[in-house]
């Protein structure tokens, strides 16, 4: 069931643009103070967020800088939160995130 609102919720990343992740601890999407805070394996980022019906609108991205060995989960989650995205909602509590810089797929976790 899509919650009313994004806010207070936390979910697990499942994949990005297609590609499953590790997924564990380093991989989260938390919306929490009308802020996305998140992680895709290395860096902590977050952003503004407003939730409008079915969109997702973000604004700057600020995130750590430590340099790690595959960066290529976080790079291409960075490009999907950095604009405005469609949010889709999927069997097995499952949210999508997407627009032209990509795709995320979550999970809800309590």
């Amino acid at each position: 069931l899509m919650p009313a609102s994004l806010e207070g919720t936390s979910w697990s990343v499942e994949s990005v643009n297609g590609r499953p992740v590790p997924g564990g601890e380093r991989y989260f999407v938390r919306f929490e103070g009308g802020q996305l805070r998140a992680r895709f394996g290395c860096n902590a980022m977050s952003t503004p967020v407003q939730q409008v019906e079915s969109r997702l609108i973000t604004g700057a991205l600020v995130s750590t800088r430590m340099a790690c060995p595959d960066m290529r989960d976080e790079t291409e989650a960075a490009a999907v939160l950095r604009l405005p995205a469609d949010l889709a909602w999927g069997a097995g509590e499952r949210l999508t995130i997407s627009n032209s810089g990509g795709m995320i797929v979550l999970r809800r976790s309590y």
